[in-house]
């Protein structure tokens, strides 16, 4: 983020519509963090889309898990594979989670990083991410 800027987000997410399955639950999971360290702010912007019958569990695990990670990695400067590695890592943990059944269910994650000036995205499966600026001016 370019110095005296600001950065505004939002998230939102809605079941989608089973008219047969009443008590779904909504497979989505969103995280925004903020990391401090002597490089400075990172961002981390994430959305998880569960798929399958345990999908919701393996969004919310994928949510909680990532950003764990990605904190131990902050001060890493090689942001593209750290996002790789903590990818890779919370598949392999979700997978030997002996209480979420995987074995038809994921989750697809895209993953937006800022360091500096810099972003970086990661994306897994069908979902998008999508970056806007609005000059000084309006």
């Amino acid at each position: 983020m370019t110095p005296g800027g600001y950065l505004s987000y939002s998230t939102a997410s809605i079941r989608g519509y089973y008219p047969d399955q009443h008590d779904k639950p909504n497979q989505d999971a969103a995280l925004s963090c903020v990391f401090e360290n002597e490089n400075g702010n990172s961002y981390l912007f994430s959305v998880y889309d569960g798929h399958g019958p345990s999908g919701d569990q393996c969004a919310i695990y994928a949510s909680r898990t990532i950003p764990k990670l990605f904190e131990i990695e902050s001060t890493n400067t090689d942001v593209t594979a750290v996002l790789e590695e903590i990818h890779l890592l919370t598949h392999q943990q979700l997978m030997d989670d002996p209480g979420i059944d995987d074995s038809l269910s994921g989750s697809t994650a895209v993953s937006l990083i800022i360091k500096g000036t810099q972003c970086y995205i990661s994306n897994l499966g069908d979902s998008t991410c999508i970056i806007g600026s609005r000059a000084a001016d309006g």
